[in-house]
C-alpha cells in the first residue's frame, strides 16, 4: 500500500469567484489534504473485442459470410473454455457500403453486413489457446483486449476506507506542526477541490489497465505475444478542513 499526502493551508480572508463552484474552499482558515492509496493486483479476467464484417453486391451473401465467422469464432471460444455466461454477440447490422474514386465520385460497392463479440476467459492461457486457434483477415478482425479484476470492487472499498482515515491523521499532524487545530469537516470529495489562490492539485499517474491494443489483418496472432501485467487500483480522497481558534 502507498499513500501520498498533498495538503496545504490557507489564511485568506476573502473569497476568490472560483469559490462559488460546487468543488470549491471557504474563505475561512482551512486545511486541503489529499489522501490517495494505492495497491497492484494480478488481472484474471481477460476480455477479446472483435469484428466481423462483410461486403457483398449480393446482401444475403455477405449475410452468410458474417455467419459462418461468428459461429466459427464462437466454437472456438468455447474450446478454449471462455465464460459461458461473459459473450456477447451484437445483432446484424446492414449497411450500403460506398467509396469515393478518383474523381472524388462516390461509388455503390454493395451491401456492408457487420458484428461485434466481446468475451471474456478467466485466464490468459485460456484467451492465448483462442488467439492461437483463430485467423484474421480483412473480415475477422481483433480490436483490442483488456484486462480486469473480478474483486475490484472490495479492493476499491478497502483503500477508500484506509484514504479517508489517512486525510484526518495527516491533517492534525499538519495543523499541529502550525500551531494550529483542526476544527470541522468543510467538505470531501474524490474531485479535487478548485483552488483559487493558485495552487493546482496533482494527478497521481496510474497504471494501464489494458494490455496493448493487437491489430491484425490476414495473418495468425502469435499467443506468445501476450503479456500479462498488473492492475493498479487506486483511491483518492480530498478533504477540506476548517482551523479552529
Amino acid at each position: 500500500m502507498k499513500t501520498g499526502i498533498f495538503a496545504g493551508i490557507a489564511l485568506l480572508a476573502f473569497v476568490m469567484p472560483a469559490f462559488g463552484q460546487a468543488n470549491s474552499i471557504p474563505a475561512a482558515r482551512h486545511l486541503v489534504v489529499k489522501g490517495h492509496a494505492e495497491r497492484e493486483v494480478l488481472p484474471d479476467r481477460f476480455t477479446i473485442h472483435m469484428t466481423v464484417d462483410a461486403v457483398d453486391i449480393r446482401p444475403e451473401a455477405a449475410r452468410n459470410r458474417v455467419q459462418g465467422h461468428v459461429a466459427e469464432i464462437l466454437e472456438s471460444m468455447k474450446a478454449a473454455r471462455v465464460l459461458q455466461d461473459q459473450v456477447t454477440a451484437t445483432a446484424i447490422t446492414i449497411k450500403p457500403k460506398t467509396e469515393y474514386n478518383k474523381n472524388d465520385e462516390e461509388v455503390f460497392k454493395g451491401t456492408e453486413v457487420s458484428r461485434d463479440i466481446e468475451a471474456t476467459f478467466a485466464s490468459p492461457d485460456d484467451l492465448r489457446t483462442f488467439l492461437g486457434n483463430i485467423q484474421t483477415s480483412t473480415e475477422v478482425q481483433v480490436e483490442g483486449i483488456e484486462t480486469s479484476y473480478s474483486k475490484h470492487e472490495e479492493i476499491e472499498t478497502e483503500l477508500r476506507a484506509k484514504t479517508v482515515a489517512s486525510t484526518r491523521q495527516k491533517a492534525d499532524e499538519l495543523a499541529k506542526a502550525y500551531g494550529a487545530h483542526v476544527g470541522g469537516l468543510y467538505a470531501v470529495s474524490e474531485v479535487a477541490p478548485n483552488f483559487g489562490y493558485g495552487v493546482t492539485a496533482f494527478s497521481e499517474m496510474g497504471g494501464s489497465d489494458t494490455l496493448d491494443r493487437i491489430q491484425v489483418t490476414g495473418s495468425r496472432i502469435h499467443p506468445e505475444e501476450l503479456e500479462v501485467g498488473t492492475i493498479t487500483l487506486k483511491s483518492d480522497i480530498y478533504a477540506v478542513f476548517l482551523l479552529a481558534d
